[in-house]
């Protein structure tokens, strides 16, 4: 009692402040605490039945008890925006550092922290139904389309960050898994699915896993291809219809941090980085190729057991001609 007492207590610091403020900096290092707990809860699968309010769950229970799980995803919404805007105008995190009375690498340490651990609570969370229950799916493949095209967009939010298997683009997929594997049970699962369809979510993760995929370890790479997998065995799978590729498919990477994932314009002009691209399918088809020869087979090859898991994706690549 006396953990879920502190999860508890440590739960009810999240909320919307500031980056850099003092709430801000409370809510870290409690969402490095908490997210310490919940990895270790979490390394124990519920067992099927089980009842997550009998179990030993101390971490999610008190984020459900308190609603605070329904604020994981719209703050690491406006935390990854407000990391987007620091690329054009990096004093924001040196504003960040005076408020928080640190030097700025110490700034900058506890930011990449934060989307880790963050990051990390809220997929302890998408393990259980209970959760998932009351959480917007389709919001989330909002954020998840947002965050990857931006990771799109603009590589270095990838690839300067120290804790890469723990960074947004790589949590994100593992999401959109946790959440496709509960298969009939996905509440909502129509207007979640075609939130992955409108929110360009396969293609955007093709991009991203060719880009990348040598920077990601196995499991997690094993994982996100899985994702991918689940959602091209899905019953309303277009494989065309996935890989149309024009200038709205990097739409979310240029949003301003005012705005949500599903109020970005669908015009290129809003993400300098990004080139138009022939909207007659041949762009799509040529991502495909590139997936399956530079990470979908070499994958494969190195890992002959996953192979089965891996059929629908396969097959839905193979499809691209």
């Amino acid at each position: 009692m006396q953990l879920h007492a502190l999860v508890k207590k440590q739960s009810e610091t999240l909320k919307q402040c500031p980056v850099g403020s003092a709430d801000w900096s409370t809510m870290a290092k409690n969402m490095k605490r908490l997210s310490v707990i919940a990895l270790m809860e979490n390394s124990v699968p519920l067992k099927k039945g089980e009842n997550l309010w009998a179990s030993s769950r101390y971490s999610v229970r008190a984020l459900i008890e308190t609603g605070r799980h329904l604020q994981c995803i719209p703050i690491l919404n406006s935390f990854y925006k407000w990391r987007v805007e620091t690329l054009a105008n990096p004093s924001k995190i040196e504003e960040a550092a005076r408020e928080g009375a640190v030097p700025l690498s110490e700034m900058t340490r506890r930011i990449e922290q934060f989307e880790a651990t963050l990051g990390l609570v809220t997929f302890c969370l998408l393990n259980t139904y209970d959760a998932l229950q009351t959480m917007s799916a389709p919001s989330l493949v909002e954020h998840c389309s947002y965050v990857i095209s931006s990771a799109v967009a603009h590589p270095e939010l990838y690839l300067s960050h120290p804790l890469k298997d723990k960074t947004q683009p790589i949590l994100c997929l593992l999401y959109i898994y946790e959440i496709l594997r509960l298969g009939e049970d996905v509440p909502n699962d129509k207007s979640f699915y075609q939130a992955i369809v409108d929110g360009k979510l396969f293609s955007l993760s093709l991009r991203f896993l060719n880009a990348h995929h040598d920077t990601i370890p196995q499991a997690q790479l094993s994982v996100c291809l899985e994702a991918l997998a689940l959602i091209a065995g899905h019953e309303l799978f277009d494989l065309n219809e996935h890989i149309k590729i024009s200038t709205k498919t990097d739409a979310y990477a240029g949003a301003s941090s005012s705005s949500t994932p599903s109020d970005q314009p669908t015009s290129s002009s809003s993400t300098p980085s990004s080139q138009p691209l022939p909207d007659d399918g041949s762009a799509g088809v040529s991502l495909c190729q590139t997936f399956k020869a530079s990470v979908l087979d070499p994958f494969i090859t190195k890992n002959p057991g996953r192979r089965p898991g891996l059929q629908p994706l396969t097959r839905a690549i193979n499809k691209a001609k």
